[in-house]
């Protein structure tokens, strides 16, 4: 009884370590896009969000920052299209990127009331 423990926990620990590889290397490839993509539009606000499920992973990207209110949507949606590009590349080393999605936010301080708005557009 007491091997079949010992296997099992062993098991259970190598799972765990594995699983754990994935995540960290995930994590190191997101952190990279949100680098490249705050140097390649001159923003801080950037926000990387990758939902997986079953074979499926969906890119959200947020970029928050007061530059981007005059850009026409033609200009947003170009910007989606070179920012979707710019994250496949990472398309064989993360899951299968199947969406991406851009959304550009505008947050208003009142004093006591915050306003916000946003505009998303299709990366792919």
């Amino acid at each position: 009884m007491k091997k079949i423990t010992v296997l099992f926990t062993l098991f259970i620990s190598i799972t765990c370590f594995n699983c754990s590889e994935k995540i960290k290397k995930n994590v190191l490839l997101i952190q990279e896009l949100k680098t490249n993509i705050s140097k390649t539009y001159n923003t801080e606000h950037v926000e990387v969000k990758l939902s997986t499920s079953d074979n499926n992973s969906i890119l959200k990207i947020s970029l928050e920052d007061s530059k981007f209110n005059d850009y026409s949507s033609k200009e947003k949606q170009s910007m989606a299209n070179d920012i979707g590009t710019m994250a496949l590349k990472y398309k064989d080393s993360l899951h299968q990127i199947t969406q991406g999605e851009l959304t550009f936010i505008d947050k208003t301080n009142y004093g006591l009331v915050k306003t916000s708005n946003s505009d998303s557009y299709n990366m792919y």
